[in-house]
């Protein structure tokens, strides 16, 4: 399940009894004074603490910046910050105060512990955007990818193919064709050699020469770029396994050892890096209690230097969080195309399909 960042540094600041504590904005027009004339605290009560302003009215800044306060003085509501905001907090917007650690202390953790649980709680994706190009054995993995566990490569029926004479935004033209209007309306096309190559798109329509497609092609079609049409509304093609490639993650490509048919998909089944979390709606997969104690081991051991109990606690939380992820069971990708294999050895591979010695 999905866990957003919002609960996560909320459940984080209550484990250190820092609850974030809430205002709004009465008046201001400087950039180093955040003013909330309801605040009744003593002088100095957030002194060397954090505030970070959660929204400007406008959406704009300094709404997302975060100060340390100099100064608090209980008889203006006035918070002085050590350096100035690009914009002076003004009235309506809103802010928490944090003590234990700032909010991007939090974050940064936060992060820490979700790399940190990658390998074992990774999302396993599978891509099908990388069409067979002639002549062509390299191709570029998908963004985020860290390991791979399979690859496979579709065998199309192929209900017709051609060279373009020219293409526009959202077609493609072939003047040696005569086809039957709209026989092609929900068929795929893919350009798979010349200019576009590796592009796939829908046709929505087609006159005797022209096909149309759905949306706007990234580059446009001319008379050097070969294609196909293929029937995916029926599915009538298989996919092969391909053991036969080599996975460069560090170049973040895949080498094929021999050309694979033109036109076809390949579907690479991966291990993919979480992405940061940064905005309080961006969620992740990794369970929330492996974060939690990973996210407060990285914290203590931050105070180390600090606090004379910081390095046993942060020992203590770094044993829990690898306590929980040893009793997770090692979880395989789900996917359909696994029905028809052998999946009982699959723990025992390596991210290349090699077996482990």
């Amino acid at each position: 399940m999905a866990t957003a960042l919002s609960a996560l540094l909320t459940k984080l600041g209550s484990d250190f009894e820092d609850p974030s504590a809430t205002g709004t904005v009465t008046s201001g027009t400087l950039t180093t004074t955040v003013i909330d004339t309801a605040r009744d605290e003593i002088d100095d009560r957030w002194n060397n603490k954090w505030v970070y302003i959660d929204t400007d009215a406008g959406g704009v800044a300094p709404q997302g910046q975060e100060r340390k306060i100099t100064d608090f003085a209980n008889s203006t509501g006035t918070m002085t910050v050590d350096i100035a905001f690009t914009a002076a907090p003004t009235t309506g917007d809103t802010y928490s105060l944090r003590e234990a650690f700032s909010r991007a202390q939090y974050v940064v953790a936060i992060n820490h512990a979700i790399g940190d649980g990658t390998r074992a709680f990774g999302t396993v994706s599978v891509d099908e955007t990388t069409v067979i190009k002639s002549d062509t054995l390299n191709y570029s993995l998908p963004t985020g990818c860290k390991h791979i566990y399979q690859v496979w490569v579709e065998e199309p029926d192929s209900e017709d193919s051609g060279t373009a004479t020219s293409g526009g935004n959202l077609t493609l033209t072939d003047t040696g064709k005569s086809w039957t209007t709209n026989d092609w309306a929900a068929y795929e096309l893919r350009v798979y050699d010349g200019t576009g190559a590796g592009q796939v798109r829908t046709i929505s329509s087609n006159t005797a020469t022209i096909l149309t497609v759905s949306v706007a092609w990234t580059t446009n079609p001319d008379s050097t770029s070969e294609y196909k049409i293929v029937d995916v509304t029926e599915e009538l093609f298989q996919w092969s396994q391909i053991r036969n490639c080599y996975p460069d993650i560090e170049a973040s490509k895949l080498r094929f050892y021999a050309q694979q048919t033109e036109g076809a998909r390949v579907r690479i089944v991966c291990e993919t890096e979480p992405s940061e979390l940064s905005a309080t709606t961006d969620e992740t997969e990794v369970p929330v209690e492996y974060i939690l104690n990973a996210a407060k081991a990285h914290l203590w051991s931050m105070k180390s230097r600090k606090d004379p109990n910081a390095e046993f606690f942060a020992q203590y939380y770094y044993a829990k969080a690898e306590e929980f992820k040893r009793a997770q069971p090692y979880r395989r990708p789900s996917g359909t195309f696994w029905a028809t294999e052998d999946i009982s050895y699959w723990p025992y591979l390596s991210p290349y399909g090699r077996g482990r010695k």
